[in-house]
């Protein structure tokens, strides 16, 4: 297994304290749990003088389950979403930010209604490919913002042997399998289950906090188990930021736990949840110290959610993919810029349509892009069918190549160290879900009586 201190410290910018300090009790948090977000009625939703009209879809009441006809409108140059429940009143709601930017995404993604969001049986999804299992609602931490609204309602813990038998008798293909919370590590019987996953031919990924990665003993326990997979919760490499955005100090516990990662050879992604103000100016500085750690082969930025728990994210401060791609071309220089996203979207498109393969379908709300890094500067591989920027690169074809090569089946893909990945992710929230789009969604929670579409799940079912 390889050494990591000497890595992990050249690619931090901030020298590692010389002792870990600790964790401020529960009992020192400055917010109020359970805050959730809501919405007021306007007295009607009409559309504006100027307002153009781009799509009619389908959403919900923010306030009760009806399903409601849905209008987004174009309002200098941001979109807006028009609604009217016969109880609660209309509603006229920011959607997002830079419509030219969304327009060219959703003309990529548009796809016929897909699945209802709930489903008794997995397979009659058809095309989703990865099964998510809260495992605990239990958590070592009290974050302000929790779109589970982990440690601060009832915990519920389902029983493991019974999850990995319903998931035996999912036929044909088997789904990956992602293993969150609350915080998943605090179950004392998650190794043993995992293991047995993984045993029987899932593969598995374990989303965490990192406090439990510190022990290395416990990260020993989970390598010789099968484990391929960390999704380490990241977010910044500043702890005055940490302190805001996860109410503790955090950094070192968070660099310790990487070290770990690295020492055991775990394919690592960094998981951010990106807020307006606090850390959307250090998309690029997350980007450059990901390109110059070993093992860390994605950043997953995640703009900040109305899910759950939400102490910091108020209506006028809401951050979608689009601002937080507008962030990644400001903060790099241009080096990473919209239009790399949109190449990716239509290769993705181009490939689901001769493969029918559910890896490469594209949706609106989750945008990959791979860039290939030299040491000195980043290059999105889009870029490299530039002849003159080829040249400039030629040592990218040879470095690449692996990516090519697991095209079939990215998840069993092997670590690159001059080829990274970021994802943004947008987490639908009840008050402007795009049913259409939640419909299809490629990503399915177990639930105690079926399965349900992540993004419906998510909004509907977990409450706001």
């Amino acid at each position: 297994m390889s050494s990591s201190s000497s890595a992990l410290d050249h690619a931090a910018p901030a020298p590692r304290p010389s002792a870990a300090r600790p964790l401020a009790p529960l009992s020192a948090l400055a917010f109020k749990p359970g805050t959730a977000f809501t919405v007021e009625p306007v007295a009607k939703a009409t559309v504006r003088p100027f307002d153009l009209e781009a799509e009619v879809t389908k959403s919900l009441c923010p306030r009760c389950p009806r399903v409601l006809d849905a209008r987004l409108v174009v309002r200098r140059g941001d979109l807006y979403m028009l609604k009217e429940c016969p109880e609660h009143g209309a509603f006229d709601l920011f959607f997002a930010h830079d419509h030219a930017f969304v327009d060219g995404v959703r003309s990529l993604t548009r796809t016929p209604e897909g699945a209802p969001l709930r489903k008794t049986r997995f397979e009659d999804f058809g095309y989703v490919r990865s099964i998510w299992i809260d495992v605990t609602d239990a958590c070592n931490m009290a974050c302000p913002n929790c779109f589970t609204d982990a440690r601060f309602k009832p915990t519920r813990e389902p029983d493991l042997e019974a999850l990995a038998e319903r998931l035996r008798a999912i036929p044909g293909r088997k789904p990956v399998v992602y293993l969150i919370g609350g915080e998943p590590t605090l179950r004392k019987d998650l190794v043993p289950f995992l293991a047995t996953l993984i045993r029987e031919g899932f593969i598995v990924k374990l989303e965490t906090n990192g406090i439990r990665l510190v022990d290395e003993d416990y990260c020993r326990e989970l390598k010789e188990a099968g484990l391929e997979w960390v999704y380490l919760q990241w977010d910044s490499l500043h702890e005055p930021t940490l302190e805001k955005l996860r109410a503790r100090p955090m950094l070192d516990v968070r660099r310790r736990a990487l070290e770990n990662c690295i020492r055991f050879e775990f394919k690592v992604l960094l998981a951010c949840m990106i807020e307006r103000g606090e850390n959307d100016g250090q998309i690029g500085e997350l980007l450059e110290f990901a390109r110059r750690t070993p093992h860390v082969s994605t950043v997953s930025l995640l703009p900040s959610s109305r899910l759950g728990r939400n102490e910091l994210t108020r209506e006028t401060d809401k951050i979608g993919a689009s601002d937080v791609v507008a962030e990644i071309e400001r903060t790099t220089g241009g080096q990473i810029a919209r239009r790399d996203f949109l190449w990716f979207l239509r290769v993705f498109r181009l490939l689901y349509r001769l493969t029918g393969n559910p890896d490469y379908r594209p949706r609106s709300c989750i945008l990959h892009l791979a860039y290939y890094h030299d040491g000195k500067t980043l290059v999105p591989l889009n870029r490299l069918f530039n002849p003159l920027t080829l040249a400039r690169h030629w040592r990218a074809i040879p470095r690449t190549w692996p990516l090519i090569r697991s095209f079939a089946r990215p998840d069993r893909m092997t670590y690159m160290p001059h080829v990274s990945f970021v994802v943004v992710e947008d987490f639908l929230d009840r008050q402007t879900i795009d049913l259409h789009e939640a419909s299809n969604c490629d990503k399915a929670y177990m639930t105690d009586t079926g399965y349900s579409l992540a993004c419906g799940y998510n909004a509907i079912e977990r409450g706001t």
